[in-house]
């Protein structure tokens, strides 16, 4: 248990500023979760997608800082990049263009708001303690996630693809909510 008293305000604040950020980064993630059994076909694709450009959008801010993210982020199917293009593909293969286009800017547009809510936590008045944190998290919260992503999607592969099959036969939103 942390005594206030004994740390000093300056001292809690930077104690509940680094929590919120591993939280914040955390929510951002996990907002991209979804149970499969209660959305419709394209939420499930948004979300699936959503979360493949959100962690290449995170690696890809972080290789900024830390170059080797990049690298410790190969799977079975090559870089970030190229995971999250077949997935991409694995997604919208198939898909009719207004609902493919629909369902790809959606999710991207979600997945950055997503990066950037989560980057934003780590801003600071000082650039040298900014940067800091940055590669702290990049290093530590980023990565794992990141790693856990794709050992996630490449160990469980064919799951993947059968949510994605099922979610494309269950069923898509009206042609009036595809216009982008």
């Amino acid at each position: 248990m942390i005594n206030a008293c004994e740390l000093g305000t300056n001292a809690m604040i930077e104690i509940v500023k680094e929590k919120l950020s591993i939280c914040a980064f955390f929510a951002c993630i996990y907002m991209l979760c979804i149970d499969v059994r209660s959305a419709n076909g394209n939420e499930i694709l948004e979300t699936i997608l959503t979360r493949s450009f959100f962690i290449q959008n995170i690696t890809v801010y972080c290789s900024q800082f830390t170059p080797d993210v990049t690298e410790r982020s190969s799977g079975k199917y090559g870089d970030i990049s190229r995971l999250t293009y077949h997935i991409r593909q694995e997604v919208v293969g198939e898909l009719p263009a207004d609902q493919s286009i629909f369902v790809v800017r959606r999710s991207a547009d979600m997945a950055r708001a997503g990066a950037l809510q989560a980057i934003r936590q780590l801003y600071e008045f000082d650039r040298d303690r900014e940067q800091a944190r940055i590669i702290e998290w990049c290093e530590q919260s980023a990565a794992l996630e990141i790693a856990e992503y794709v050992r996630d999607h490449d160990g469980r592969h064919d799951e993947f693809v059968a949510i994605i099959a099922a979610a494309k036969k269950g069923g898509d939103r009206s042609k009036s909510e595809l216009n982008p």
